[in-house]
């Protein structure tokens, strides 16, 4: 029965919020509902979060029916360099976890020519080594690419969001291939984050608490936003520090940080195990 309404589900998405959307629309963005009702094509990365939802099904069922259409959508969206940078796109943190999570779960690509996922993966995580930042806040990642007129906001932030997706793409990539390369730039990350207080893990605090980012005032001050971060921004920081757990045999520093990150969860449960969130600010959104 779970079956049949996942199966449902998944062909809904695709028929009613993807194959029938107009003619000129990109390949690979999905509608935020049928194109007939008046749907609007979802943020880029949001799309992301549907096709690696398809994959889950597709490993989890053996349902393979829509596997060239996610195939084609992911690599259309790839771009020329094969590293997720389509024109006109920079939040590529949802797109990176989707080509592992195809590698993962031993998607075909389904394309002649074009790279493996894992290479995908590879390239987008090796364009962010490229774009670690010493020169403000001590390290990490800014939200945007590029700095312009468009993205201006977004490039004096260094976001939780976009630097936690680096943290678990490294943490997902060791686990994938023993490359200790891998391991070295997510322990990096996280005691970058520790030592900005991106994770404040002060010690009068019952648990740590994520922060939502860094603001970068100049080349020498960074003020904390100490907004809580989104639910699936810890997500991403508790995955990862669990797969380095798990990777490492339950080594410390990892069980010591994941002890404390999993207490940090009670940030988002209410007193009646409801789940709670807090908003995304708007010009921060990875």
């Amino acid at each position: 029965m779970i079956v049949k309404a996942a199966r449902r589900n998944a062909e809904s998405i695709i028929n009613e919020f993807y194959e029938k959307n107009p003619s000129n629309t990109s390949i690979g963005l999905s509608f935020s509902k049928p194109a007939e009702l008046g749907g609007d094509e979802l943020v880029w990365d949001q799309s992301a979060v549907v096709w690696d939802s398809i994959i889950a099904y597709s490993s989890l069922t053996g349902d393979t029916q829509f596997n060239d259409v996610v195939a084609e959508a992911l690599h259309v969206q790839s771009g020329e360099g094969n590293d997720l940078i389509p024109v006109n796109q920079t939040n590529i943190g949802n797109f990176s976890l989707l080509t592992l999570s195809a590698a993962e779960l031993s998607f075909p690509k389904a394309v002649d020519g074009k790279p493996t996922f894992l290479r995908l993966a590879q390239n987008v995580f090796n364009s962010q080594v490229e774009r670690w930042d010493n020169s403000t806040c001590g390290g990490g990642l800014r939200n945007a690419i590029v700095d312009d007129d468009e993205n201006s906001l977004n490039w004096e932030f260094k976001g939780s969001p976009a630097n936690s997706n680096f943290f678990l793409m490294a943490d997902r990539l060791y686990q994938l291939m023993k490359n200790n390369i891998y391991s070295s730039w997510a322990e990096r990350m996280f005691t970058w984050a520790l030592g900005s207080d991106l994770i404040d893990a002060s010690t009068d605090r019952e648990s740590w608490k994520i922060n939502d980012g860094l603001n970068i005032i100049d080349e020498s001050d960074c003020k904390i936003l100490s907004l809580d971060a989104a639910s699936n921004t810890i997500g991403r920081w508790l995955e990862g520090t669990a797969i380095m757990f798990n990777s490492t045999n339950g080594a410390e520093p990892w069980r010591y940080r994941l002890g404390n990150l999993s207490l940090a969860t009670d940030t988002y449960l209410s007193p009646n195990t409801s789940t709670i969130d807090n908003p995304c600010p708007p010009d921060f959104r990875d």
